[in-house]
């Protein structure tokens, strides 16, 4: 199997639990166009499997009080957004019980510990893709519609 079928099958299998879950999911991104494109492939993909999804544009500096005003989400996502220290990280452990998850493309080497953070990242299977393209096929794969998207990306 290619790696980008093993990169969507993965990403796959994890937006799928996650919507299994039928908990509040919180996308927090980026606003750049990747993180917003990649946002709206996301979100289309959660939604065809039922789950109840809101979307949060924050910068990277805004990011802590971002986190701190989201009152429903029980799982968090960040979408094209990498924490540079260890601070949201914490936070997001706290007021996110359903679970932690980084979907981006950086080739960051984040220098502390994610604890039992997911992060979704196509580098983990030797591709450099942008986020909005792995969002896009994940999105099409779960909802063949979304193709009426594909100008997006």
């Amino acid at each position: 199997m290619d790696p980008l079928t093993k990169w969507i099958d993965f990403l796959e299998d994890i937006i799928r639990k996650i919507a299994s879950q039928r908990s509040d999911i919180a996308l927090i991104h980026h606003i750049t166009p990747d993180g917003i494109v990649a946002t709206i492939f996301l979100k289309k993909a959660l939604e065809s499997l039922d789950a109840p999804v809101e979307t949060v544009a924050s910068l990277p500096e805004d990011l802590l009080f971002t986190m701190e005003n989201i009152d429903v989400a029980k799982t968090l996502v960040l979408v094209d957004l990498v924490p540079l220290g260890p601070g949201p990280v914490s936070i997001a452990h706290e007021f996110f019980p359903g679970g932690f998850l980084i979907f981006d493309h950086e080739s960051i080497d984040l220098n502390y510990d994610l604890r039992d953070t997911i992060r979704l990242n196509p580098q983990m299977f030797s591709l450099k893709l942008p986020a909005s393209y792995s969002a896009y096929l994940l999105a099409e794969r779960i909802d063949p519609s979304s193709q009426n998207l594909s100008w997006l990306v």
